[in-house]
């Protein structure tokens, strides 16, 4: 049973959803919170304190990248409508919060950034939190300690590609790359996904080519928190590894209809792996470590409502879709 809960079509549309010291965050085309995932509040404009020198200080409260770490809550809006509607080149909106309700409104921002910068994907770790993405056709990583002031980090190694995902197990981050300035419904890339690895957020290692190939788009990697196994997604197929390097494809696909996986992340539901497939709103589900998948679940997206992303919370599954759709096993 799927039970559509508040904030819904009529509250916002929630992109993602996390969670921090007894408190649900819900963002999308508004920020919410809950206290008990059925009664629902949107933050308040004037919740929300600006610090000086914004150059885009008006931008209303929208966010499609939401982390949660002991600090409390990041949300990220950038690219896209972001930077068209605002003429906000070379800039990314950034909220942080403690308590999810009172917000600080910040910017991540490079001045001599000609073309748009995007913030895809972002996680606590580090010296706070971590942020990945690019400027133009290079690729960017973000560190901040207070989710308020960041510092960019640019090496040469990042020329030529975009960051997608950013995860951290144990302590220890992992950024993954692709081919700058590909799309979906390209013909997908030769050659494998790039990947690095920190400790601390400012030092970064790329890690050597994986074994098997891992997917040249390679779009997350998810990994188990019991037993550290990873599961890596792509338009292309499924790999697995129990260490992120060595990899093995355990299932495959050509990247076209009628896809047979998820694409775009996927949680850990003990040892059942439960995936995101962005474009055909459908989750899959996963039993064998990724080899074989089971269509579990379609949802029909409405005035641009979609299947955005997966939460797992004390073994209830929570999906993202316009609303919030919490999963249980009825």
């Amino acid at each position: 049973m799927n039970l559509p809960t508040s904030p819904g079509e009529d509250d916002g549309t929630a992109a993602t959803i996390a969670y921090a010291n007894g408190r649900f965050v819900a963002a999308g085309r508004g920020l919410f919170y809950s206290d008990d995932l059925a009664t629902w509040s949107r933050v308040a404009e004037d919740s929300v304190v600006s610090v000086e020198g914004l150059i885009q200080p008006d931008v209303r409260l929208e966010a499609y990248k939401l982390a949660a770490g002991p600090a409390g809550f990041v949300a990220v809006w950038s690219g896209g409508e972001y930077v068209w509607e605002y003429g906000a080149r070379g800039l990314a909106a950034v909220l942080s919060s403690e308590d999810g309700i009172s917000w600080t409104r910040s910017e991540i921002h490079e001045a001599d950034a000609m073309d748009s910068l995007s913030v895809n994907d972002l996680t606590a770790g580090g010296p706070g939190w971590v942020a990945v993405g690019g400027v133009g056709g290079n690729g960017r990583i973000w560190v901040s300690e207070d989710g308020v002031v960041w510092d960019a980090i640019a090496l040469p190694d990042f020329t030529d590609l975009t960051f997608v995902d950013v995860s951290v197990h144990d302590g220890r981050l992992r950024a993954e790359a692709g081919p700058a300035g590909w799309e979906f419904g390209d013909d997908p890339p030769s050659g494998a996904a790039l990947s690095w690895a920190s400790d601390d957020g400012y030092a970064w290692t790329q890690l050597p080519t994986q074994t098997g190939d891992i997917g040249p788009v390679t779009h997350s990697i998810s990994i188990n928190p019991d037993t550290g196994q990873h599961i890596a997604l792509s338009l292309d197929g499924v790999w697995a590894s129990d260490d992120g390097i060595e990899w093995r494809e355990v299932h495959s696909d050509n990247g076209t209809p009628p896809y047979s996986h998820p694409t775009h992340g996927a949680v850990w539901l003990g040892e059942t792996i439960i995936g995101v497939h962005r474009y055909t709103d459908t989750l899959f589900e996963s039993t064998d470590g990724g080899t074989t998948w089971v269509r579990s679940h379609p949802f029909s997206h409405e005035d641009d409502h979609y299947l955005h992303a997966l939460h797992v919370h004390e073994d209830v599954v929570i999906a993202t879709v316009g609303g919030l759709w919490i999963g249980t096993d009825d």
